[in-house]
């Protein structure tokens, strides 16, 4: 059995459809036996939710995604999704009204929405958002709202009512009964927590989980994670501590406990701006696990484009075009367009 595992595609229509692609090629003969797992953050930030869950949703509907025997899809929420059905709640009859409007008047109208919204937000979770982050995610409800309700939009939302944001456990997967436990972020803060190899906590947190895991009498467990956008591997006797991906690398084992994190589909921020998955081949005895990245090299043209077509606000378009910029390389291009645009376009109310 081969799972791939994708998380943080965060809207990105044109990465994910060039990951799917590239695992096409790659798979020529077997692809449509592949089975796919989703750790959540689907929306936010890009410029075409819809797609992606249409993608998703097909990928369903074709029998491709994960289900256990009880038909649970092995699919979950992020925080922006939580984000997203917290918004809805509150202002999604309003944000309806700004479909019609005209994109420059559409973006004043969701900043003031996101000024006004931001504080109620903050007091209301215990994980941290940028008001940047906020403003995406209704701009990508108005995306939703633009027309008739999409059957994909109703397929997630339903998912995340039952399956929730993890820890999600999924047991006797695959040849040799693996388990599996699906969270956003981490086991113990599933929507927000991170696992990064340059933080020295992470092993100690690592640590814990293993020993939970063998108190409850768990062996062959695999913690699937995301949310850091950062490709991560980590297995009991094999790795003092995570390993952070950068290439194309290939693990097998036979450990008791395994941590991977996929990286993103739509926003890596691990110095390689190309669609990260993760591919798990389970055998009797030992598990395979592959970091796969698309070798497209027009992607990021490709996002420019698509952005600039549709007037993204300036700092949205910075945290996408750039994924954040500390942890990844600035492309000319959009250095040249952030410039050119500076100044003329509407933009959020500041990061807190």
């Amino acid at each position: 059995m081969k799972l791939v595992v994708l998380s943080d595609i965060h809207s990105h229509f044109v990465a994910l459809d060039h990951l799917l692609n590239h695992l096409k090629d790659k798979f020529p003969e077997e692809h449509k036996e592949l089975k796919f797992c989703i750790l959540g953050d689907v929306i936010g930030y890009g410029y075409d939710p819809v797609g992606c869950l249409r993608i998703l949703k097909e990928l369903d509907d074709q029998g491709m995604l994960y289900r256990d025997e009880e038909e649970r899809p092995a699919v979950i929420g992020g925080n922006h999704e939580e984000a997203w059905l917290w918004c809805e709640e509150r202002v999604g009859d309003r944000l309806k009204e700004f479909c019609g409007l005209p994109a420059q008047e559409r973006f004043t109208a969701i900043t003031l929405m996101t000024n006004r919204l931001y504080a109620d937000f903050i007091e209301a979770h215990s994980y941290k958002m940028s008001s940047t982050a906020l403003g995406a995610i209704l701009l990508n409800m108005v995306a939703m709202y633009d027309s008739v309700e999409d059957p994909a939009i109703g397929w997630y939302r339903s998912i995340i009512h039952a399956n929730g944001y993890g820890p999600l456990p999924f047991s006797s997967v695959g040849p040799g009964n693996w388990n599996l436990v699906l969270a956003h972020g981490t086991y113990d803060k599933p929507l927000d927590g991170e696992l990064l190899p340059c933080n020295p906590d992470d092993p100690g947190k690592i640590d814990r989980y293993v020993n939970t895991q063998r108190r409850r009498g768990k062996e062959r467990v695999i913690l699937l994670h995301g949310h850091t956008h950062v490709p991560l591997y980590f297995s009991t006797g094999v790795s003092e501590q995570p390993d952070l991906i950068y290439n194309d690398v290939v693990f097998e084992h036979n450990a008791a406990v395994t941590v991977i994190n996929p990286g993103s589909v739509g926003l890596p921020r691990d110095r390689d701006r190309r669609p990260s998955a993760a591919l798990l081949e389970f055998g009797e005895e030992r598990l395979r696990t592959t970091f796969i990245r698309d070798g497209r090299e027009d992607l990021y043209q490709t996002h420019i484009k698509h952005l600039k077509e549709g007037n993204y606000p300036v700092k949205i378009l910075d945290f996408v075009l750039t994924a954040r910029t500390k942890r990844t390389l600035l492309a000319e291009e959009c250095e040249q367009l952030l410039q050119k645009r500076a100044g003329r376009h509407w933009t959020l109310l500041d990061d807190q």
